[in-house]
C-alpha cells in the first residue's frame, strides 16, 4: 500500500494523544470507536524545549497522515474546578493561583464544560502548548479531567464513584443524585495508598460501600490494585 492509500485508510479513522510529565501516547481508531493500535513514547516531555518537542512528535508514523478526528489530552497536575456562573477568562489566573504555586512561564487554558456547568481552568508548560498549537493549529487542548467528564462519565448516573488511573495519580470524580460532588486529583504509590484515598472518599461523602460503584477507569495494567479494593467494596466495575 503506497503512502496516498495509506492517508486514504487512516482517514476513517481517529487519533487520540496524551501528553504527561513522562511522555505521550497515541491511540488510534476505527469508525465505531474500537481502539485499533496503541503506542507509548517515554520522554521527559515537560523538560523539553519547544522545537524537541516537536521533533519528538514529527518522527513517529502515525503522525505523517491525515485523520477524521483527533483529539489533544494534557495530564497536568495544576488545575481548578469553577462554576461557570463564576468564571470569567480575565480571571483565570487568579482562580488557579488560589489553589496552586505557578510558573510565570506556563501558560493559562480553560475548558468550558457546559453539560457539568463547569470550566477546569489549568496551567501547561509555554513549550508544550507552543508546540502543539504549531502542529495541531484548530485542535482544543483538553485538561484530563475535562476529557474524563465529557467522554466517560453521564450526568444521568444516580450515584458513582470514577476513578482514572495514571501512574502515579489518581483522577476522582463522584456523582450523587445525579450532581458532581467531588473532583479531585491524589498521588499514589501502592495499591494500599490507592486504598486509603479511595475508601476515605466512601467515608467523607457517606457512601455505601455495598451499594455504591467504584468504576475503575484505565486499570488493567494494574490489577493488584483491583484485588485489594474488592476486599473492602461491593461494587467495584473495570471500565
Amino acid at each position: 500500500m503506497d503512502d496516498a492509500s495509506v492517508s486514504k485508510y487512516l482517514n476513517q479513522f481517529s487519533l487520540s494523544i496524551r501528553f504527561s510529565s513522562d511522555g505521550f501516547s497515541l491511540l488510534v481508531f476505527d469508525g465505531s470507536g474500537a481502539q485499533i493500535s496503541s503506542k507509548n513514547k517515554d520522554c521527559a516531555m515537560f523538560s523539553l524545549s519547544e522545537d524537541e518537542i516537536k521533533h519528538q512528535i514529527y518522527q513517529e508514523p502515525e503522525f505523517k497522515v491525515n485523520y477524521q478526528h483527533i483529539e489533544i489530552i494534557c495530564e497536568l497536575e495544576k488545575y481548578a474546578v469553577v462554576p461557570t456562573n463564576l468564571f470569567k477568562p480575565a480571571n483565570a489566573h487568579d482562580f488557579l493561583s488560589l489553589q496552586h504555586s505557578l510558573i510565570k512561564s506556563d501558560k493559562i487554558l480553560y475548558n468550558e464544560l457546559e453539560l457539568w456547568g463547569l470550566v477546569i481552568v489549568f496551567s501547561i508548560p509555554s513549550t508544550l502548548q507552543n508546540a502543539i498549537n504549531h502542529l495541531f493549529p484548530s485542535i482544543k487542548i483538553q485538561h484530563q479531567i475535562s476529557n474524563f467528564l465529557n467522554t466517560k462519565i453521564s450526568s444521568r448516573i444516580d450515584t458513582a464513584v470514577n476513578v482514572w488511573l495514571r501512574s502515579t495519580v489518581i483522577d476522582v470524580v463522584v456523582v450523587k443524585n445525579n450532581k458532581l460532588l467531588l473532583v479531585n486529583s491524589y498521588a499514589y504509590a501502592t495499591p494500599e495508598d490507592f486504598a486509603f484515598y479511595i475508601l476515605s472518599v466512601y467515608e467523607q461523602l457517606l457512601l455505601s460501600k455495598d451499594k455504591v460503584v467504584l468504576n475503575m477507569y484505565n486499570a488493567k495494567s494494574k490489577p493488584e490494585i483491583g484485588l485489594l479494593i474488592r476486599q473492602y467494596l461491593s461494587m467495584v466495575i473495570d471500565k
